[in-house]
């Protein structure tokens, strides 16, 4: 009646309506009937009540991953599509975009994949065990976040193609490589719930290492021009300059938005 979050533990046929009745229902796994199990949620089979706190923690833990990979890969998505868009209405013309499909295709095996993945994997967060009870969608509270997270991408990746557009296929190699940092940077920031706290575990580093090393490495070798980019060696001073700068301004923007509830 007054809106808590009740859970209801027990072990006999006379438990049972109320291990049904309760949000949670845990029966006991040591000396449970069949009918506590099927009326529970969840069958605690040590019957130790430390146990279910634990699991209250994993669950959270499991819970926050999720979403900070839907995050992720959301944010990041969502201003590609909006920058092709762009370009096409402002240019009328369907090669002056910033990228063309096999290096669209080449992003998302460098991005989506392995950071990702690492994201799933992020320790529990400090405060996990002091938040009150939910009950949401996991996609609820990010609408603004993926909106301003794209938004920032937006603008760090058409910057960038905006300024080198007279030559094409430079702008589209700068580009997919400050969208390239970008998105790293992004999972940086996806991988902490508050503002400027950067300590992530060793596999989502694994993993920001691997895309980047990826990237770069096939801008060096001689197979970049089968992927419509130009050549490492004929970048210049400048160009390292704008693909880092941006993104990294675009990581200090996201960071803030944390303070501003964008983050949930």
């Amino acid at each position: 009646s007054q809106w808590h979050i009740v859970a209801m533990t027990g072990d006999g046929v006379n438990d049972a309506l109320a291990l049904n009745q309760s949000d949670i229902g845990i029966a006991m796994g040591l000396r449970w009937t069949d009918v506590a199990r099927d009326a529970s949620d969840m069958v605690l089979l040590d019957d130790n009540f430390s146990s279910i706190v634990a699991a209250v923690e994993e669950g959270r833990r499991i819970y926050d991953n999720t979403k900070k990979f839907i995050k992720y890969l959301l944010a990041c998505n969502f201003y590609e599509v909006v920058l092709l868009a762009a370009c096409v209405l402002i240019y009328r013309d369907p090669l002056m975009v910033p990228f063309v499909a096999i290096q669209i295709l080449w992003i998302n095996l460098v991005t989506d994949s392995f950071p990702a993945l690492a994201l799933s994997t992020q320790e529990t967060e400090a405060d996990v065990m002091k938040r009150k009870p939910i009950d949401e969608s996991l996609l609820a509270g990010i609408n603004w976040f993926i909106i301003w997270a794209g938004i920032i991408g937006f603008f760090v990746v058409g910057i960038i193609f905006f300024v080198f557009v007279d030559n094409l296929m430079l702008a589209q190699t700068l580009a997919v490589a400050s969208s390239v940092i970008y998105q790293m940077m992004r999972a940086l920031s996806c991988g902490r719930l508050r503002a400027f706290d950067v300590r992530v575990n060793k596999w989502l580093l694994l993993a920001i290492a691997t895309s980047l090393i990826a990237h770069f490495g096939l801008l060096a070798s001689p197979y970049a021009g089968t992927f419509k980019f130009v050549s490492l060696w004929d970048f210049q001073p400048i160009h390292f300059a704008w693909i880092l700068w941006l993104p990294f301004i675009g990581y200090i923007l996201g960071e803030l938005s944390k303070y501003k509830k964008l983050w949930k």
